[in-house]
């Protein structure tokens, strides 16, 4: 069973369901499904309201293919523990749809589920908290919050609402972040100015997400903040678009991939410093690095670590005149790993020993990040070429291979339909499994 209730913030026990199957059938789990089999029928569920699906964290790691874990409250075989106290209560894996259809215990769905590993062994659960907040946009607004305390924008358990043409300054210290989307779905946050600090010490975030699922942040500029986007638990299908951020202070990380269940996440057309999958609250997957420029401010420019498997680095510009080495990912070399690397990959937090004494465990060198990461078509500073290497497709793997491809064009975008004057027309969907 799970450690606490599921998700973020938990549920009533009334208004929380076992999901026993799809389109019908016990134990099957069909990815892309939209009709869900629950143990029981929903009593007070309605039609437009959101359902929130999560399953328990593995217990025991994965070492060869794709898992969930979290950290911080007990140790298991690899030092990355249940969640069972943090803001996941051991249910990272989260995905929040929309009920379009209600049958006794069959509740259909829009979208069908994206990811392909639900299974009867992790307990799949639905939960639901009443009738979400719908259509509220704050727009074309200045806040200066500098005598008053909290987040100035904040959603939860919205659907169907935006932020557009919104500039915030002087945040007071303790706000955290400048906005916050949580346990919501088809959010943006667009078009908008974030800056300065608020929150003390790494605690400084400009976009913040919980279990916010196809949400969208899009051509803003956030300046002067620690992590100015930060992604948590349970986020899916989130795309983080041409955006121009610049992260300031002491341990600063321009976009931070950050608690376990984050999967499905592109990152598109950004103007940056790094991007940071990190493993202090657990693992983050699958997610496509597409078309950025992302400088490697003192740091390298992608940094995933050990536990985030199955990304996709795709046509950026990567690194700058001082760095000096274009892979990091050797465990035997680990005081390499904080030097101005274009990649560093799979490496713990701490870079002079392969295992890091966190919360009880120790995290080992990760070598299936690198063998798992697919790139193709990257430019960097180290080498001064466009990368087309079929040694940097994954192509052997038992899971998520991907074909050499036939092909060195790219997309001109992975979401948008068309641009125009004055904004984008948008259609963003998460990316298959891989790429």
């Amino acid at each position: 069973m799970v450690a606490g209730p599921p998700g973020p913030n938990g549920a009533p026990a009334s208004q929380i369901r076992s999901w026993t199957g799809t389109n019908g059938l016990s134990g099957v789990y069909t990815k892309g499904a939209t009709v869900l089999n629950l143990a029981s029928a929903p009593t007070g569920l309605q039609v437009g309201w959101t359902l929130m699906l999560s399953q328990n964290d593995y217990s025991v790691p994965s070492l060869t293919s794709l898992w969930v874990g979290g950290a911080c409250t007990g140790s298991n075989g690899v030092g990355m523990s249940l969640d069972g106290s943090s803001e996941s209560y051991g249910t990272g894996q989260q995905q929040n749809v929309k009920v379009t259809a209600i049958n006794g215990a069959q509740v259909t769905i829009s979208p069908g589920f994206y990811m392909s590993n639900w299974q009867i062994s992790q307990n799949p659960q639905v939960y639901w908290f009443g009738a979400p907040i719908t259509g509220v946009g704050i727009e074309s607004l200045h806040i200066n919050m500098s005598s008053a305390p909290g987040v100035p924008i904040d959603f939860m358990a919205a659907v169907d609402s935006w932020v557009k043409g919104v500039s915030t300054d002087s945040i007071a210290t303790g706000a955290r972040a400048h906005v916050r989307l949580i346990q919501s779905r088809n959010l943006a946050v667009v078009d908008s100015f974030f800056n300065g600090a608020g929150g003390s010490g790494q605690l400084n975030y400009g976009v913040e997400s919980y279990d916010c699922s196809d949400c969208l942040i899009q051509n803003n500029i956030v300046n002067n903040i620690v992590t100015p986007v930060i992604v948590n638990t349970g986020t899916t299908g989130l795309v983080v678009g041409y955006n121009y951020i610049n992260a300031q202070g002491s341990g600063a990380h321009d976009i931070q991939l950050h608690q376990e269940g984050v999967a499905m996440v592109l990152l598109e057309g950004n103007t940056a410093g790094t991007v940071l999958a990190d493993t202090f609250h657990g693992t983050n997957l699958l997610t496509t690095i597409f078309r950025n420029r992302l400088i490697g401010s003192g740091v390298s420019a992608i940094d995933i670590w050990s536990g985030d498997r199955y990304f996709s680095i795709l046509g950026n510009v990567l690194g700058n005149s001082a760095s000096i080495r274009y892979e990091s990912s050797d465990p035997t070399a680990p005081a390499q790993g904080w030097d101005m690397n274009v990649f560093r990959f799979g490496f713990p937090y701490i870079d002079t020993s392969t295992s890091f004494a966190r919360c009880g465990g120790a995290i080992p060198f990760d070598l299936l990040v690198p063998q798992s990461t697919f790139r193709w078509g990257n430019y960097d500073t180290v080498t001064g070429t466009v990368r087309f290497v079929g040694a940097e497709v994954p192509t052997g793997l038992s899971l998520f291979a991907n074909a050499l491809p036939a092909s060195q064009a790219l997309p001109a975008s992975l979401y948008l339909r068309r641009s125009r004057v004055g904004g984008h027309r948008r259609n963003h969907t998460p990316q298959s499994d891989r790429m």
